[in-house]
């Protein structure tokens, strides 16, 4: 895990708003859920996932 003094030195030179990914190694699945909800129910169900 980066310490803080890392991630500032990544950040040197790049303009305000860039994103960077807060792990070196990703190794979890993203997980696409789809939710439909009213006043008295909700309903998630799991679309896949993506291997990134």
């Amino acid at each position: 895990m980066r310490t803080q003094s890392q991630l500032r030195a990544a950040k040197v030179g790049l303009p305000p708003g860039t994103l960077l990914h807060p792990a070196e190694n990703k190794t979890s699945k993203t997980n696409i859920k789809q939710m439909h909800y009213n006043e008295t129910q909700i309903d998630e169900t799991q679309l896949g996932s993506v291997d990134i």
